[in-house]
């Protein structure tokens, strides 16, 4: 097919253990030096904005040249949006952030999934300690990508200037995601230097149909150890498929990177997207691959957080379901309860209100519905049982005050309490374990040590941190911890963040 030799004595191998017996593939990886780049990365004005709260840092002397600059301070929202200062991350080494953020699961809290992404789009400062320029941004974009909110880490990296290996990695991986694989290839064609892997390089000069020097590229990496046997393997195969028939391709790894997975694509190897992160559910959204898949891809990634509410309704409300079950079953339910809304139909609402609830409970969804359907819910005549989910619903959404000024005197009086921050009225409602721990977190309760000494030494965005995967395993586990966690977001000022999980800890099992 391509008329030429994709790797020495590859022929001869097929009589044999195909690939394993070529001795390149045996030896070990050496360390191949890569030449950064001259262009200096673009400053980023600083945004002179307020933020909520100051009284979590103390002032520390940073010492940098003038004229300095990192794209590592770079973010989408500004300290004036997100509400936490340029010092967000200073005080805390990269070796120590960096972990922690990655380490750090969200996917069962919505208000914890909003609180991640704020911080990972802030713009601030670099914590110490950053080895090279956009090495903590490439991590903020990874994370990002690893939480299936590819489009966002898309638009930071690019905001930062692509000028290293460190965010041409993450790059390149986020362009696969999104079909913008034109666009990546066409800047490493420019400047090769920025790709740390050969199988980039490969891949992009096969798809411009440079075949011999792609694999003159696979050949050299391989020779050099630079590349792994497996990905040789299945490079070989994406520049010459006839090889199928003699060589099987490697097994399909644990964690497949994008590139892997547009490979195995190519050899008519698929992976199914259930069997991958929520990031590879992105290019479903288009629709190339039916409405089905759409709305798959739509609720994996709503329900991680990485997908506004009103893309999914929209698709949940794009047409008629011609099939019942699993999916079907939500969308019919969505589609019957926007409708009585829409129509003022309150009975008809309220008992379609009654089987769409749980199904998105079911899902992981519900504090995707709860954003989305608590305007509409607020403004309808509700009663019975109904009414008692619309006020869950509600209270579970950003519009939580609005919901508990409606209730009657006496009517859920510590979810009265909760919506204000009323602590005394908390005390006295609270009679659940749950309410104990909630309450205690809008009391005079003390920090933990380990988190009262974070806040004195100034290190706010890792005792945000600390603090969130606290109220997870509180979440999950003793709700105590739960509310040493709100305790701590109230004591940086992050008032409506710690009543929103007050009423997410309160409504929302996620079990052990």
């Amino acid at each position: 097919m391509l008329g030429i030799a994709l790797i020495p004595s590859f022929a001869a191998a097929q009589e044999e253990d195909p690939l394993a017996v070529i001795d390149w593939l045996t030896r070990p990886p050496l360390d191949i030096p890569v030449i950064p780049p001259d262009a200096t990365p673009v400053a980023k004005p600083p945004v002179d904005e307020p933020p909520v709260t100051d009284d979590a840092t103390r002032p520390r002397v940073q010492v940098q040249p003038l004229g300095a600059v990192t794209p590592d301070a770079a973010g989408l929202l500004a300290p004036g949006v997100t509400g936490f200062p340029l010092t967000l991350w200073r005080g805390t080494g990269f070796d120590t952030l960096t972990p922690l953020l990655q380490a750090l699961d969200t996917g069962a809290s919505p208000v914890m999934q909003r609180l991640m992404l704020r911080l990972l789009l802030a713009e601030a400062n670099p914590p110490l300690g950053v080895p090279t320029a956009g090495a903590f941004l490439a991590a903020r974009a990874d994370k990002l990508k690893a939480m299936g909110a590819v489009d966002q880490a898309l638009a930071l990296v690019e905001r930062a200037g692509i000028d290293g290996p460190d965010l041409f990695d993450v790059y390149f991986d986020l362009a696969l995601l999104t079909d913008q694989t034109d666009a990546a290839c066409t800047r490493l064609a420019a400047a090769p230097h920025l790709a740390r892997d050969y199988a980039a390089r490969v891949f992009c000069l096969a798809r411009d149909g440079d075949w011999q020097a792609a694999a003159t590229v696979l050949n050299t990496a391989a020779l050099l150890g630079a590349i792994s046997d497996d990905r040789a393997q299945l490079l070989a195969l994406f520049l010459d498929p006839e090889l199928a028939e003699e060589v099987d391709p490697p097994a399909i790894p644990r964690r497949p990177t994008p590139l892997d997975v547009r490979l195995y694509e190519a050899l008519g190897l698929p992976i199914a997207p259930t069997d991958l992160p929520p990031g590879h559910s992105v290019r479903d959204l288009g629709g190339d691959a039916g409405w089905k898949a759409q709305i798959d891809a739509a609720e994996r990634l709503t329900a991680v957080g990485a997908l506004p509410p009103s893309r999914l309704f929209g698709f949940y409300l794009a047409r008629r379901p011609s099939a019942s079950g699993g999916v079907w079953d939500r969308v019919a339910a969505v589609q019957r309860l926007q409708t009585a809304l829409d129509e003022g139909r309150d009975a008809a609402a309220g008992a379609a209100l009654l089987r769409a609830w749980p199904m998105m409970r079911d899902a992981r969804l519900d504090g995707a519905f709860a954003q989305h359907m608590a305007p509409a819910l607020l403004n309808a005549n509700l009663s019975g049982a109904a009414r008692e989910v619309a006020l869950d619903v509600t209270l579970l959404s950003d519009m939580y005050e609005t919901a508990a000024a409606g209730l009657a005197t006496g009517e859920r009086a510590f979810a009265a309490a909760l919506a204000t921050g009323d602590s005394p009225g908390m005390d006295k409602a609270a009679a659940t374990a749950t309410e104990k721990a909630v309450a205690r977190g809008f009391g005079t309760l003390p920090l933990p040590p380990a988190l009262a000494s974070l806040r004195e030494e100034g290190k706010l965005g890792e005792l945000i941190l600390r603090a969130m995967a606290l109220y997870l395993a509180g979440q999950t586990g003793d709700p105590r911890e739960a509310g040493d966690a709100i305790a701590t977001f109230r004591a940086v000022g992050l008032e409506d963040v710690a009543r929103q999980a007050g009423f997410e800890l309160l409504l929302l099992d996620r079990g052990a």
